[in-house]
């Protein structure tokens, strides 16, 4: 069959805007999602598999995550797939001679948190679902159209087929796997342009084999529970299990091979290959009452094949553009390549539906190539980072190392929670298509995918480091300039001092403990474990051998590098706990400011020195004064409202800010005011803890613009410094803090 211009896309209009038209190398589980996205996004497509079926049954199965399952849900599909699946629930761990290591509710905790379960099927049943809800458009879909080659031609492309048809198109999407035509043509093309021949050379020798993989299906597995998983543990090989629906199970025995290959070496296995190689582990415990063997001998399909691992840089060429394993090919340990590759088909579209809605008359071939590598750049992090990350978990599982095995038997247990949080982080920053409404299960769900998520997931740890770099000058400064303190490091005033250095005193007091306050509001989100209430303690005890300038800096910078905004914009972690919030003005009120109170205005050298300890003491006594008051409280929270905390946050705030200002103005409007110079400690610890504060805040602001929030830093900075000189630092801090909050909060209401 030969498609020519004069069918549907003339030579002279292959530029024009309504005729844009994709042609989609390979019915894949990318290309045909792709296809569907781009049927919902109005734009012109065909699809060329190069087989006879577009839906073979081969044994293969693909596992589903939350990252997945929401774009089918958006394009109309999850109802379908959620009929063929049983959820997973739990995974249990066991090492080879069937000793278990430890088991968790990981995908139970993963289904609460993001809507969709984790799930196992055949892979040609998505296929299936995939095609048959194409409709009408099925006959765009075209089989036995093994593609040889692509030709440019004026405005678009022709993709040349082995059965000698033409297909002429805008542009030609390579779905096409790990044998990818599409890829050598950009490869091919980058050769041409005289690109650095050291990288494409790199690039056609990235894929590498270190592990194989025998695959299959086993029905009817009656001794295992549906919707559990089974992974086993052993001296270089993994085994895998999941149990789906009706007791069908998925299997995987990964091992790792005698030597690593390349693309050009690969090994092909015969059946006699899989069954020698099966027989060795047979033996193997996937379970107390069920051996590989077992399973084995039930399998109605099995396959073995190596296990290619690579990750390509270059995506695009011209109008030539590659997704899925044809770009981004990992082992199959943690179940992500199919997600990967349904991920990267929807930002694909949704880049293309970007450009073609321009509101430009004609596409230039510059254009094209603009928006394709803008969409490549922008995928390549998320996509690099799942894939390392599944190729290191096949590693592990297979016990590498002593260090692997270790982790495995005996930490594991304990820190699998972590991992749970971190797959979970995952999620969220999953792609979604951007121009069509979210499914209803992820808008309702604890962690919605937030597409601007990943944009702080892309922010590296030593960057963030980089970033502290003032906050660390502070820290510097405060320890250089900080004259000979009294002892305990604290502002020992004597009842001879002029009376209004002690308003002073009591006034820089006044907003420690405004300062302390947010600290404490700070540890108690559930991004922190209960256990954050050890930093503010801690800093508290500090600032008597460091001073409070130090001691402040320290904080603001552990703080900045341990809670990342990251860690706060997911479900409901950007929370305060209720009860420390509905407590915290009146333990401050009880357990710092009375008694400050009392303290500086007792004119006797004890009343003095009380205020020298009383910091310290604080530190821990608001805490415990919280505890005990929770006791005399209800517990109850409300669940109408998103941040049901906000309200006694905003009023803790705001009354502290105002104590903080009214000693500001009383201070200022004394002409009698001894200055600060006559007591240098008083001075560099006001002075450096301002301005660690201000450079908090405005990296805290910093995190937001990453994030996708445009708000100035110079206005940041400016309001900080305004509301200083009108307010105090105190009032400048808590209302820049509070500004923040308030923008997470928003952040956390829309979704």
């Amino acid at each position: 069959m030969t498609m020519t211009c004069s069918d549907n896309l003339g030579a002279e209009n292959c530029a024009s805007r309504r005729d844009f038209r994709v042609i989609i190398v390979g019915g894949s589980i990318a290309g045909l999602t792709l296809a569907h996205s781009l049927r919902r996004y109005n734009i012109d497509y065909l699809v060329l598999e190069a087989y006879n079926d577009i839906a073979p049954q081969l044994g293969a199965s693909i596992g589903l995550a939350p990252s997945g399952c929401g774009i089918l849900d958006q394009l109309g599909m999850f109802d379908d797939v959620l009929h063929e699946i049983e959820p997973l629930s739990r995974f249990q761990y066991y090492t080879e001679t069937g000793n278990k290591i430890f088991e968790d509710k990981a995908a139970t905790v993963l289904h609460e948190r993001h809507g969709y379960p984790l799930s196992f099927l055949d892979r040609h049943k998505v296929l299936e679902i995939l095609y048959d809800h194409l409709g009408p458009d099925q006959c765009k879909v075209f089989l036995n159209k093994k593609v040889t080659h692509v030709k440019d031609v004026p405005g678009g492309v022709v993709v040349h087929c082995k059965d000698g048809s033409l297909w002429t198109g805008s542009m030609a999407v390579g779905a096409d796997g790990i044998h990818s035509t599409i890829r050598t043509e950009i490869w091919n093309r980058l050769d041409k342009e005289h690109h650095p021949r050291n990288r494409v050379t790199r690039e056609r020798k990235e894929m590498l084999a270190r592990y194989s993989c025998i695959f299959g299906i086993s029905p009817d597995m009656n001794q295992l529970v549906a919707g559990h998983g089974y992974r086993t543990f052993g001296k270089g090989f993994t085994t895998v299990i999941m149990v789906g629906k009706n007791h069908r199970t998925f299997w995987f025995l990964f091992a790792r091979m005698e030597r690593t290959y390349t693309m050009e070496d690969l090994p092909r296995f015969t059946a006699e290959d899989r069954e020698t190689h099966a027989a060795q582990y047979f033996p193997v415990s996937i379970s107390p009452d069920v051996s590989f063997g077992d399973l084995y001998k039930k399998a109605i399909r099995k396959t073995y094949v190596p296990l290619e691992e690579a990750f390509y840089e270059q995506w695009v060429a011209d109008r030539l553009v590659c997704i899925g394993d044809s770009v981004h090919k990992m082992t199959p340990n943690m179940g992500q390549g199919g997600n990967c590759a349904i991920e990267s088909a929807a930002s694909l579209a949704n880049r293309l539906k970007t450009f073609v809605d321009l509101p430009a008359p004609s596409y230039s071939m510059s254009d094209l190539h603009g928006a394709l590598s803008a969409w490549s750049t922008a995928r390549q992090p998320r996509a690099r980072k799942i894939c390392r990350a599944a190729n290191q978990m096949t590693r592990v599982e297979a016990w590498e190392s002593v260090l692997h095995r270790l982790m495995l038997c005996y930490a594991m247990p304990y820190i699998s929670d972590i991992f749970l949080d971190m797959t979970c982080l995952t999620q969220v920053g999953s792609e979604i298509l951007e121009y069509l409404p979210t499914g209803k299960i992820s808008r309702g769900c604890q962690m919605p995918a937030d597409i601007r998520y990943r944009n702080l997931q892309q922010m590296s740890f030593p960057k963030r480091v980089l970033y502290t770099t003032p906050l660390i000058l502070c820290y510097v400064g405060a320890w250089y300039l900080q004259p000979a303190k009294p002892q305990n490091a604290y502002y020992v005033l004597e009842a001879s001092s002029d009376p209004v250095a002690q308003l002073q005193q009591l006034s820089f007091l006044a907003d420690l403990g405004l300062l302390y306050g947010i600290w404490l509001l700070e540890s108690y989100r559930y991004s922190h474990s209960l256990a954050g209430v050890i930093l503010p303690i801690l800093m508290a005890f500090v600032s008597q051998s460091q001073g409070i300038g130090g001691a402040a800096t320290l904080y603001f910078l552990l703080d900045y590098l341990q809670s990342p905004l990251e860690y706060i914009l997911v479900s409901n972690y950007s929370s305060i706990r209720f009860p420390a919030a509905r407590t915290l003005l009146p333990a401050l009120i009880l357990g710092y400011y009375l008694p400050l109170w009392a303290g500086c205005t007792t004119l006797s050298p004890v009343g003095n020195r009380i205020c020298a300890f009383m910091w310290p003491l604080n530190g821990l006594l608001v805490p415990s004064l919280q505890l005990l008051l929770a006791a005399f409280i209800s517990s109850t929270t409300p669940t109408k409202e998103k941040r049901p905390d906000m309200v006694h946050v905003r009023w803790t705030i705001i009354l502290l800010a105002a104590v903080s200002g009214l000693l500001f103005y009383h201070v200022r409007l004394d002409t009698s005011a001894t200055s600060f110079r006559e007591f240098p400690p008083f001075q560099y610890d006001a002075l450096f803890t301002m301005l660690s504060g201000m450079t908090w805040i405005i990296l805290s602001f910093l995190d937001l613009q990453v994030y996708g929030i445009q708000i100035s830093l110079l206005k940041v900075a400016t309001v900080f410094a305004g509301t200083a000189i009108a307010g105090g630092p105190g009032v400048a801090f808590a209302v820049c803090w509070a500004w923040r909050e308030e923008v997470i909060t928003n952040i956390t209401r829309r979704r």
